[in-house]
């Protein structure tokens, strides 16, 4: 069988195991190099989403936040794993990676299930009830939260030089008090032969 066979059938071959197992099955397209995605965390991300056939193919949604699959400007989505998602999305993306651009094969039992979304004549966003759901969806990394920067103030109270204990000053007089005693009590003998005319350049 021809490698090029082997490739065209994984997408059905994922879907068939992601119904059978009722798991979501997770189709890296390119690799991330950042920290684990956790429930912790928001994050934003770049996603498309596409109903996935019983063969294999795939029929766009309606949604995406790219410009190159329908939206009118790319519009990162924001979203924190286990928070007003559904099942198959939290599933999915936790077994994934900043960085991380993937394939979420998602059955319908945790997706909207029975349910139909959007609307059908309306135009726009429309998902039928039952459909297994394929989320194109990458992971560009945690949402920055405004309050995590040291303010400016934060930042000068750190840089403030810590002030002298005041019940030291006493001690720290005294030890420099007794440095000069012993540097005059060095330098006495010298002064003394400096003034009976024995300097360091001795007469001719």
């Amino acid at each position: 069988m021809r490698v090029s066979t082997i490739f065209s059938l994984l997408p059905l071959t994922l879907l068939a195991l992601a119904t059978a197992f009722d798991v979501v099955a997770v189709e890296t397209t390119f690799a991330g190099m950042g920290p684990e995605v956790t429930t912790s965390h928001k994050y934003r991300s770049m996603v498309t989403l596409y109903i996935e056939e019983e063969d294999g193919s795939r029929t766009p949604s309606g949604w995406s936040t790219r410009k190159t699959d329908g939206a009118q400007a790319d519009a990162p989505f924001e979203f924190q794993p286990g928070k007003n998602l559904i099942a198959g999305w939290t599933e999915g993306v936790l077994k994934m990676r900043e960085g991380e651009r993937a394939l979420l094969h998602v059955p319908s039992d945790k997706g909207y299930g029975g349910r139909a979304m959007g609307s059908q004549n309306g135009g726009g966003f429309y998902i039928p009830a039952n459909s297994n759901l394929l989320f194109d969806i990458e992971i560009l990394g945690k949402k920055q939260n405004k309050n995590s920067k040291i303010s400016p103030s934060k930042d000068r109270e750190n840089l403030k030089v810590t002030p002298v204990s005041v019940s030291r000053l006493p001690m720290y007089f005294a030890i420099f008090a007794l440095f000069l005693y012993f540097v005059r009590k060095l330098l006495r003998p010298v002064a003394t032969r400096f003034r009976s005319g024995g300097g360091i350049i001795s007469h001719v």
